[in-house]
């Protein structure tokens, strides 16, 4: 990853941001959280890794609007203006 960090449609400029790991290289991240792509969402929308205990942590999905993980279960047909942003 190099250069600023763009953003689709939808997110705020100002939430996404880097921070450079233990190993030197950069993470991603959204209203300071950082960013993974859970592997068995495998596509758009899908949030199977949401509320997922693991890796020291439960991961969240981050909302698009604020940038805040959303703790609540989702399903993966979620398609609320607050819906995943990763």
């Amino acid at each position: 990853m190099s250069g600023v960090p763009k953003v689709a449609p939808g997110l705020t400029k100002s939430l996404a941001g880097d921070v450079v790991r233990a190993d030197g290289s950069r993470q991603l991240t959204y209203g300071g959280h950082p960013l993974r792509t859970y592997l068995a969402d495998t596509g758009p929308r899908l949030v199977n890794g949401q509320g997922l205990k693991s890796v020291g942590g439960t991961w969240s999905v981050v909302s698009a609007k604020t940038g805040k993980p959303i703790t609540k279960k989702l399903s993966t047909a979620h398609t609320s203006g607050d819906g995943p942003g990763y």
